[in-house]
């Protein structure tokens, strides 16, 4: 198993991520042990420190007011006793109203069963519409399968029993979509004709994204030429910078693998030292954006909108309508392959009922190089705010 070990702070509302209770009832953060029965004591004490200083303030208080009511004006020291009073109370309020930092264990650990059901979950929040007709089973076979996956969960969570389904707040893996196509053809034959038929817009022209995930340049010993990254967190509970640890631990890896390869070694993963990257991202619409992004040309069939690929008169700009979900996915983005297509996909509604031009999309494209993407990742290193130390067991 690898694991990672993350610490961060975050300053939005309190998620629920806590200590076990046995650890809180039997050490504190130096390690040592306590009794709970000393902290009620010392709380009942603090509690009436707290009244003592309410009815200091409230005679202070009288005090003044009688001196104010009887025409004789407070003393110099009395007003400065009233003044260090209302700065204490004002601190007081001001630490009750600061944000509260939370700090929060996260791990990489392999998949199991009990991962499945929330992994397939993010996955529906990230493929086109229509994924009911991928055999889910199948799917999550197949990333199981990968040699990169991994999963991102808080440490320390109960993982004994693998049928129970535990909480992931993200994953990360490669699937070489080439090599383990008739394996698992149950899933990726109709992804595939998904992907490739179902396009709503394109954003750029080029070379079909899909066309480079299949191409094994006639050979089935070869290695791929592209293969299939995904990395799908939940962007309120995991920063930019695990995400970006993630992907560059997996490069790592994927490179060592490829060597290996080379050398007449195995892997389910038969990627080239110089494989592209076929990326999935996911756009939220604008606050600002048009109701209707319809397009004024949409006068002819759907099918040739779909076919328009190589056609620039029918690209869409992204940049004003729909923003990137994530900042990570922004920054892949900005270092895609400009000679392959970059194309949209409408995703399923996020409720009942929910306008269509409403929906978020996917945009799929693609990296060049392993070169290419450690060079996006060294671009997110630069945007990063928080410097959590990872530990490897």
């Amino acid at each position: 198993m690898i694991k990672e070990s993350k610490s961060f702070t975050e300053d939005d509302d309190e998620e629920d991520v806590h200590r076990p209770m046995e650890e809180l009832e039997n050490s504190d953060d130096s390690g040592e042990s306590y009794d709970l029965d000393n902290d009620s004591q010392d709380s009942s004490l603090q509690g009436e420190e707290e009244e003592e200083r309410d009815e200091e303030i409230r005679l202070m208080k009288a005090a003044l007011a009688k001196a104010r009511g009887s025409g004789r004006a407070p003393s110099e020291e009395e007003e400065e006793e009233e003044e260090d009073f209302e700065n204490e109370d004002s601190d007081e309020e001001d630490d009750k109203d600061a944000p509260q930092s939370i700090q929060v264990d996260f791990g990489a650990f392999d998949m199991t069963d009990a991962h499945v059901e929330p992994i397939m979950y993010l996955i529906d929040q990230l493929i086109p519409d229509h994924m009911l007709e991928v055999d889910r089973d199948d799917f999550a076979a197949l990333v199981r399968e990968s040699p990169y996956t991994m999963v991102l969960k808080v440490s320390g969570e109960e993982d004994d029993d693998e049928e129970e389904e535990e909480e992931v707040h993200g994953f990360t893996t490669i699937v070489d979509v080439a090599h383990n196509y008739s394996k698992h053809i149950a899933s990726l034959k109709p992804l595939v004709k998904l992907l490739k038929e179902d396009c709503w817009r394109t954003a750029a022209a080029g070379a079909h994204p899909v066309d480079l995930l299949l191409d094994l340049n006639h050979n089935e010993k070869n290695p791929s030429k592209a293969v299939w990254l995904i990395s799908q967190q939940n962007k309120h509970t995991v920063p930019m910078e695990l995400t970006q640890q993630m992907m560059e631990d997996m490069l790592n890896r994927l490179e060592e693998s490829s060597n290996n390869n080379n050398k007449g070694g195995d892997s389910p993963v038969f990627a080239s030292p110089s494989c592209m990257f076929v990326i999935l991202a996911k756009l939220q619409k604008a606050v600002d954006a048009p109701v209707s992004l319809d397009s004024k040309k949409k006068t002819k069939s759907d099918g040739k909108e779909k076919d328009s690929n190589n056609n620039k008169s029918e690209l869409f700009d992204i940049s004003q309508h729909y923003l990137f979900w994530r900042e990570e996915d922004e920054v892949l983005y900005h270092f895609r392959d400009t000679r392959v297509a970059a194309l949209l996909y409408r995703c399923r509604a996020q409720y009942d009922g929910q306008p269509e031009s409403e929906r978020p999309l996917s945009v799929l494209f693609v990296i060049s190089s392993p070169t290419v993407l450690r060079q996006a990742l060294e671009a997110m290193k630069r945007k990063s705010t928080l410097k959590p130390e990872i530990t490897y067991y």
